[in-house]
């Protein structure tokens, strides 16, 4: 999986929002993101854009999830 550049992500019609960052990311697989998901990554974008250098946004990875480690249980 590879950085992308989250500007360029929100920049794409919701339809298109999933394969693009499929496409960015050079991921395998289509990830199943809920509308609520991307309409937050979206808004965060647009009010934090004015305040920070577009390269700034080329370093984050979308939806990564660290499987959870193994708990042992104490009875």
């Amino acid at each position: 999986m590879k950085a992308i550049n989250l500007y360029e992500l929100t920049r794409v019609k919701d339809d298109d929002f999933i394969k693009f960052e499929a496409h960015l990311s050079q991921r395998g697989s289509l990830l199943k993101e809920k509308k609520c998901e991307i309409d937050s990554l979206k808004a965060f974008v647009e009010n934090i854009f004015e305040n920070i250098e577009y390269d700034l946004f080329s370093y984050f990875y979308f939806s990564y999830s660290i499987p959870q480690i193994s708990k042992s249980s104490i009875y």
